[in-house]
């Protein structure tokens, strides 16, 4: 910031003058700064009410002390004069005036005078903003400060209303009109959501390993997704950003009163948001905007879809034509207690576990957000289970457990070749008549030892994580027949998910919020408590024992059943998508420092880390703030984040 005078800095009017802060800065305001603050508090390159967003209504004022009087209006002494320029490099050359839009100034109860003046900025990046103001002595006072352009991320509650339906119907839009037919409404940057969730299925719905979860590039390769995403929705609505949803306000909710019940009661369900599924058992939106919202079909090879002809994971095989949320696993809710809450996103950011962006990473793609996804989408389809447990001895407590270890079964089987999609199935084909098929037979003793082997696997690390109240050690007590019986269930009933817990799941308008919950709580981490060893592996020196992904868990079952060779590429995918020099599959809109100016462009899995650093920033957004109130009546209070100086 900076202050000159005319005709020098002198004594004005018996009052030294000097380039003093005493003397004010420039603040930009819209209709959230007034309610909300300003936005940008933690990022090391913005400072305190220099933030402006991209289209939307900005009002620049600056506050003239009381002891300096503007002086009146003739053809000599103009009002206040502004200036605004898109400064990109830096330089004035390849400065950009901008247009303003109405000036006023005001006397104060205080003897301050409010000058103003409205601006809408139409470029991201760098601004200079400068006043003129004529004093009644005669001389002028002239004030000058750099502002920053970027669109701001907010808590999807605080939306104000209008802009909340202007997000939805963004959305809508997206998810209603081709490609083709939105570029030609809302210009080139539209994309139809059909090609994020055919995107999002081809890097997720693959066989031996996914590009996009379950992995190190979880949190990027979304960043990337969402980014790209965002750029579409602003060509419907050029103001928006994509709101975040903390889930963990809900969490201390559910925590508190020890039931789902609470959760699915928030207003982020009715028919004005994401719509309610719980209201009877068909699970699917029947009321507001998303009412009845049906699954992308498609009969190109090149697109993954389920039997049926939907855009759904292979292992998804639901014939329902609409978009699915189950909240439940079968008949079982999954436990309150593995809902997100303060305490677990307060540990990430400073439990010394997590002191290693290792740690870091793998806790993220999971325990801190993947439970949402389970929650929200759960599984159907089940038939009577109760009765099937019991013709092989088993109770109610064992069909409880069977039914939350769909979370992990269904696609790791799959992905181990134990299982095979069907190929297609006419669409007056029941449910029951489509759906896995196990490679392995239950009527064969060694096959039967196989699959409880893998079975054991998997479920016991959910029962170990102690968040999910399920016992898996009646597994190991079965005689033959009762394994085999339980194999034969799991083989013939016909479990499917709904989409948020599957690689279909960005075709739910839930899904998109979620993810920059946990890349703001990643950029707050860098700021208050940064990692000690950034290294993109287990360890720094040399990155022994790295698992940059989960993969299917064996390929004897695809050569020995499948008669797929070991050659195949299919059976190693190298964790493509998951190390640091691997591209994300989406682009990002980052800043080239060369010209200051914003472009869409590929980035790796650690350029982008190192983008979304608030030390050194370098995308289009920032988040509004880095506050967890809710959190702040327990243990788990979230310091705060100072202004950049």
């Amino acid at each position: 910031d900076s202050h000159k005078f005319a005709p020098d800095d002198s004594a004005l009017g018996g009052v030294k003058r000097s380039k003093s802060k005493a003397l004010g800065v420039i603040t930009a305001h819209n209709e959230y700064t007034d309610v909300r603050g300003f936005a940008g508090k933690g990022y090391a390159h913005l400072e305190q009410g220099m933030v402006v967003e991209p289209h939307r209504l900005t009002t620049l004022q600056y506050v003239l002390p009381k002891d300096l009087q503007i002086g009146e209006p003739d053809d000599d002494n103009k009002d206040p004069m502004w200036s605004v320029q898109w400064t990109p490099g830096g330089t004035y050359p390849e400065a950009c005036e901008i247009t303003e839009q109405g000036t006023n100034f005001e006397k104060r109860d205080d003897g301050t005078t409010l000058v103003t003046a409205v601006f809408t900025f139409t470029e991201l990046g760098i601004h200079s903003a400068n006043v003129t103001i004529n004093l009644d002595d005669g001389s002028q006072i002239e004030v000058s400060r750099t502002l920053h352009c970027a669109y701001v991320r907010r808590n999807i509650r605080h939306l104000l209303p209008a802009e909340r339906e202007n997000y939805f119907d963004a959305f809508h839009a997206m998810y209603s009109l081709t490609t083709l037919d939105g570029v030609k409404q809302f210009g080139s940057n539209f994309r139809s959501l059909r090609e994020f969730v055919d995107g999002h299925l081809t890097a997720a719905g693959l066989r031996n390993a996914d590009r996009f979860h379950d992995g190190m590039g979880f949190l990027t390769q979304h960043a990337a997704l969402t980014n790209e995403f965002e750029l579409s929705i602003q060509s419907v609505s050029p103001q928006l950003a994509v709101p975040y949803w903390d889930y963990t306000e809900d969490g201390e909710l559910v925590h508190t009163h020890k039931t789902l019940e609470v959760a699915w009661s928030q207003d982020i369900w009715d028919e004005h948001w994401f719509g309610n599924a719980t209201t009877d058992g068909d699970h699917f939106v029947k009321k507001g905007r998303f009412a009845y919202q049906q699954v992308y079909r498609s009969d190109d090879d090149a697109v993954v879809t389920n039997a049926y002809g939907f855009m759904r994971a292979p292992w998804n095989t639901a014939k329902s034509e609409y978009v699915t949320r189950v909240h439940k696993f079968c008949q079982t809710s999954y436990s309150h207690e593995s809902w997100p809450f303060c305490a677990d996103h307060y540990n990430m950011t400073f439990g010394s576990t997590y002191d290693a962006w290792y740690e870091w990473i793998w806790t993220a793609g999971y325990a801190a957000h993947g439970p949402i996804h389970y929650y929200i989408g759960g599984y159907t389809n089940c038939g009577d289970l109760t009765s099937q447990f019991e013709e092989i001895g088993l109770g109610q407590p064992q069909v409880d457990d069977f039914s939350l270890w769909m979370v992990q079964l269904r696609k790791n089987f799959w992905r181990s070749y134990v299982t095979e999609a069907p190929e297609s199935c006419s669409h007056d084909t029941p449910q029951d008549q489509c759906h896995m098929k196990c490679s392995l037979h239950y009527k064969n003793k060694k096959e039967v030892e196989d699959f409880m082997s893998m079975l054991k696997k998997w479920v016991y690390g959910i029962g170990n994580s102690g968040r999910v109240p399920t016992d898996a050690t009646w597994i190991a007590a079965l005689n033959e027949t009762q394994a085999a019986g339980l194999m034969k269930i799991y083989c013939e009933t016909p479990f499917t998910p709904g989409e948020q817990i599957e690689a279909a799941s960005p075709i739910d308008p839930s899904f998109w919020p979620i993810h920059p919950t946990m890349e703001r709580l990643l950029q707050y981490k860098r700021v208050v408590q940064d990692f000690g060893d950034m290294y993109w592996g287990a360890t720094k020196q040399h990155g022994d024992g790295t698992n940059y992904c989960t993969q299917g868990i064996s390929s004897h079952y695809a050569e020995s059943y499948l008669n797929v060779s070991s050659s195949d590429s299919r059976l190693d995918l190298g964790c493509e998508g998951h190390h640091a020099d691997d591209l994300n599959m989406f682009k990002s809109n980052v800043v080239d420092p060369q010209t200051g100016k914003y472009q869409m462009r590929s980035t790796t899995n650690l350029e982008l880390f190192r983008m979304i650093n608030p030390k050194e920033y370098m995308v289009s957004y920032i988040y509004e703030n880095f506050e967890w109130t809710h959190c702040d009546r327990g243990a788990y209070a979230f310091p705060e984040v100072d202004w950049a100086s």
